[in-house]
């Protein structure tokens, strides 16, 4: 014969029940949302290819404030990625310039070079610093 239940075993019985799947729930979306991080990680990384005249030299370029009226600088970036120490260099730091950062130089309105410098060790990466002149 089977054994009726008392209102507070069922409650106890119904609680664990109820934990255990939220527990399953939970684990479930946190999967899900992971895999979603990750495809979009990915979109990102192989989206930004190349835009100039050559595969082996990239340039990116980022104006100090979007509205070119405001904006009195702008930083950019090329990279010989030909010489193993720029596409080693590159390979690290691209995620600093692909994500927010257009292709090409800086627009031409920047014609002063306030700063320019190499990393250390990495004389086929350039970085700028221009200004309005």
């Amino acid at each position: 014969m089977l054994r009726s239940l008392v209102g507070s075993e069922m409650c106890i019985r119904d609680r664990y029940q109820r934990r255990v799947r939220g527990i399953a729930h939970n684990l479930m979306g946190l999967c899900f949302r992971l895999l979603l991080l990750a495809a979009a990680a990915v979109a990102l990384l192989t989206a930004a290819a190349p835009t100039n005249h050559t595969d082996a030299v990239l340039t990116y370029h980022l104006p100090d404030d979007p509205n070119p009226d405001r904006s009195q600088h702008c930083n950019d970036v090329t990279a010989d990625t030909s010489d193993s120490a720029a596409a080693s260099w590159w390979s690290a730091n691209s995620w600093k310039y692909t994500t927010s950062w257009a292709g090409g130089l800086c627009p031409a309105v920047y014609n002063i070079t306030n700063n320019q410098y190499s990393p250390a060790g990495v004389s086929k990466v350039n970085l700028r610093r221009m200004g309005k002149g």
